[in-house]
């Protein structure tokens, strides 16, 4: 009985604790979304918003950067994304048409070799088709690789700038609070 009204006292402590935390960090809560700082109701922060909120230095040596390096990031995984798939499945139709084309080869001679004029045009459509996927291929790969860390980088700086905006002092603000988890109920610790 008496552990149990101990652990009934440390919840009951913590929940006025998790009060008092709450209020103090959720008005000052920015996060970065699709490339735009946000509110924790869901507004985005106009450009115009973001440079009145950290001022002059912060808004055009980081801000403006940081939003161009995730678009271009953003820009070049979409290309990537989009020129590897097509030129994987080319690559792959290439390979059937040059099997089909070899399949249907006809040696006239019987001497064991193709002339040019024995290869079948599927034959040599399908090599051509092939090469020209594994440029395409080569060429995504090379996009994905470039748009993958100009993105995280980008984002990480525009996240930067959001804990500029929350919390303009430089000094942030920590919370402990006792609550809802995605697990169950927990003690949570934010700095």
């Amino acid at each position: 009985m008496k552990k149990v009204l101990i652990l009934c006292g440390l919840v009951a402590a913590f929940m006025c604790l998790s009060q008092k935390a709450e209020a103090q960090i959720a008005p000052g809560y920015f996060y970065v979304e699709n490339g735009q700082i946000v509110t924790l109701d869901g507004y985005a922060l106009s450009d115009h918003e973001v440079y009145d909120l950290v001022g002059a230095d912060i808004y055009h040596d980081t801000y403006v950067g940081a939003r161009k390096q995730y678009t271009v990031g953003r820009r070049l995984i979409k290309g990537g994304a989009i020129t590897l798939g097509v030129g994987l499945g080319a690559t792959a139709t290439g390979f059937v048409m040059t099997a089909i084309g070899a399949a249907n080869a006809v040696d006239a001679n019987n001497d064991g070799q193709l002339s040019n004029d024995e290869v079948p045009g599927v034959a040599i459509m399908g090599i051509l088709t092939m090469y020209s996927g594994i440029t395409a291929a080569a060429i995504g790969s090379v996009l994905l690789d470039a748009g993958i860390p100009l993105t995280i980088i980008g984002k990480s700086r525009l996240n930067w700038v959001a804990e500029q905006v929350a919390y303009p002092s430089g000094q942030n603000e920590w919370s402990l609070r006792f609550g809802n988890t995605p697990n169950g109920l927990g003690l949570t610790l934010n700095f």
